[in-house]
């Protein structure tokens, strides 16, 4: 039995075939991301898109955009684990800051 296999957006990404239950002779298991309804013909210019219940046709230019060059934002250098924990020593005396002024201890 043949399955279509999607991705986690539902974009479907190649067929394979189905593996049958060791348990149930003549039962075909059926993966997570996988449907036994075959997607339609499409040009280049077009994905399948499983929704559900059945597929879809999707521009292929709407479904990846692409990022404004604002958009792209620079990482932080990673922190060092002396910066980590001078961040929570930090969080720590706030919070006895907070429950002495309010009464707490």
């Amino acid at each position: 039995m043949k399955i279509y296999n999607y991705d986690t957006n539902g974009i479907y990404i190649g067929c394979d075939d189905a593996d049958e239950s060791p348990l149930e002779p003549g039962v075909f298991l059926i993966p997570a991301n996988a449907t036994t309804v075959e997607p339609p013909e499409l040009d280049s210019e077009h994905l399948a898109v499983w929704n559900g219940a059945a597929w879809g046709i999707q521009d292929i230019s709407l479904a990846v955009p692409k990022p404004e060059e604002n958009e792209i934002k620079e990482q932080d250098e990673p922190k060092t684990q002396a910066e980590i924990l001078l961040e929570r020593i930090e969080l720590m005396q706030k919070a006895i800051d907070d429950l002495v002024l309010n009464g707490g201890i």
